[in-house]
C-alpha cells in the first residue's frame, strides 16, 4: 500500500515537472509576436495630436494584449483563448488590501549629486569597469537576437519656417546610411504640418535574453556590483 502510495506520488512529480518544463521551453523558443502602429499629426490651430496602438500575442494567439490610447482615452485588453480578462478589477482589490506605506522624504540637490558621485566612482572601479566593458557586448548581441524588429516612419512633414524642414530633411539624409528603408518623410514647405505614420512589427524571441543573462551572471564583477551600489547607498 505503501509503495503503492509513493509510486503515484513519484508519477504525478514527474508530469508536473515535464509540464513545467515544456511550459519553459514554449516561453523560451516560441517568439512573442508585437505589432505596434502610432500616427502624429497637426489638427486645427496647429496642435500636434498622436495616437497609438500595440498588440502581443504569443503562441497562436492563446494570450493576446491589446492597448491603444487616443484623445478619447486609452483602452486595454487581455485575452486567453480569445476570452477578455480583466486584470484591472484584480490590481484595484490588492491596492485596497494593502497597508499605505510611509513616504520616503525627497533627497536634496546636495543629496543627489553625491549619490552620482558614488555611482559613479563604483562604476568606474578597474574590477566593475572591465566587467561593464565584458557585459556590454553581450547585452548587445541579446537584444539583437531577441528583437529582429522591422520599423517604419513615413508621411509628410514641416515645420514653422522653411529652413527648418530643409534641416529636417539634411537630418535625414546624414542618417540615411543607418535609417534608409525605414524612414521615409516628405518636406512640406507651407507651415507647421505632419501626418507621419509609424510601424513596429516582428517577432520577439526570449531564448537569446536568457542566454544572455546567464552569461551576464558568470562575470563575477557585474553579479557583485548590484550589492557595491546598495552598500554606497546605505541600503541594508
Amino acid at each position: 500500500m505503501v509503495f503503492t502510495v509513493i509510486k503515484w506520488i513519484g508519477i504525478i512529480l514527474l508530469i508536473l515537472i515535464a509540464i513545467i518544463f515544456i511550459l519553459l521551453l514554449l516561453l523560451l523558443f516560441v517568439p512573442i509576436r508585437l505589432r505596434a502602429e502610432g500616427h502624429l499629426r497637426t489638427e486645427e490651430e496647429e496642435k500636434v495630436t498622436a495616437d497609438g496602438h500595440v498588440a502581443v500575442s504569443w503562441l497562436l494567439g492563446f494570450l493576446r494584449l491589446e492597448a491603444g490610447a487616443d484623445r478619447a482615452g486609452s483602452t486595454f485588453r487581455l485575452l486567453v483563448l480569445g476570452l477578455p480578462l480583466h486584470p484591472e478589477k484584480l490590481f484595484k482589490k490588492r491596492d485596497k488590501e494593502k497597508p499605505e506605506k510611509d513616504k520616503k522624504a525627497a533627497l536634496t540637490l546636495e543629496e543627489r549629486c553625491d549619490k552620482i558621485i558614488r555611482t559613479a566612482e563604483i562604476l568606474t572601479e578597474e574590477e566593475h569597469l572591465g566587467a561593464l566593458k565584458k557585459g556590454l557586448p553581450i547585452v548587445g548581441k541579446a537584444i539583437a537576437g531577441a528583437l529582429p524588429l522591422d520599423w517604419r516612419i513615413s508621411g509628410p512633414a514641416g515645420f514653422e519656417t522653411p529652413d527648418l524642414t530643409g534641416a529636417l530633411m539634411a537630418l535625414d539624409g546624414v542618417l540615411c546610411p543607418f535609417i534608409g528603408g525605414h524612414v521615409s518623410i516628405e518636406p512640406h514647405f507651407e507651415g507647421k504640418y505632419l501626418n507621419l505614420c509609424g510601424d513596429l512589427h516582428g517577432p520577439v524571441r526570449l531564448w537569446p535574453l536568457a542566454a544572455g543573462a546567464v552569461r551576464l551572471f558568470m562575470i563575477r564583477g557585474l553579479r557583485e556590483l548590484p550589492g557595491a551600489l546598495k552598500q554606497s547607498a546605505g541600503e541594508p
